[in-house]
C-alpha cells in the first residue's frame, strides 16, 4: 500500500497545472472578487440575518446567515492574487473583503442600536469578553486558584 500512495503523489507532482488552467482560474476569481450589487445584497442580507439571529438567541438562524455570506469568494481571489503576484486580483479581493466587513459591522451596529435590548441572550453573552472573563474568574475562584 505504501508504494501505491507514493506512486499517486509522484503522478500528482508530475502532472502539475497547465498555464491555460491557471489563466481560467484567474479569470474566474477576478469575476468572483468583484464588488458588485449581488455581493453587496448578500452581505447586507447575511449580516441582517446574523444580527437578528444573535438578538433573538437562535443558533440556527446564525448558521443560516453564515451559509449565504459571500466573503469566501473575494478571500479566494485575494489569496490566489498573493500567490500569483497578481496585484489586480489581490487588490480587487482586498477591497471587496474590506468593504464587505465594514458594511457588515455598520449594519450589525445599527440594528443592535435600533433594537436596543436591555439584556442579551446566551448566544451574545457567550461571545463577549466580559462574560468569558467572569466565567474564567468564577472557575478559578471555585478551583482554589484565587
Amino acid at each position: 500500500m505504501g508504494n501505491n500512495i507514493r506512486d499517486r503523489f509522484k503522478n500528482f507532482r508530475r502532472r502539475g497545472s497547465q498555464p491555460e488552467q491557471l489563466q481560467q482560474l484567474q479569470t474566474d476569481l477576478l469575476a468572483e472578487s468583484a464588488l458588485d450589487s449581488a455581493y453587496i445584497i448578500l452581505i447586507i442580507s447575511s449580516c441582517a440575518i446574523a444580527t437578528l439571529g444573535l438578538l433573538s438567541n437562535s443558533a440556527a438562524v446564525i448558521i443560516g446567515a453564515m451559509i449565504i455570506a459571500p466573503l469566501m469568494l473575494p478571500i479566494r481571489g485575494l489569496a490566489f492574487g498573493a500567490l500569483q503576484a497578481d496585484f489586480t486580483l489581490f487588490r480587487k479581493g482586498a477591497v471587496a473583503v474590506a468593504v464587505g466587513t465594514l458594511l457588515a459591522v455598520a449594519i450589525a451596529w445599527t440594528l443592535g442600536w435600533l433594537v436596543g435590548l436591555p439584556s442579551y441572550g446566551s448566544e451574545v453573552l457567550a461571545r463577549s469578553r466580559l462574560y468569558q472573563s467572569s466565567q474564567t474568574s468564577f472557575s478559578k475562584r471555585n478551583s482554589g486558584c484565587y
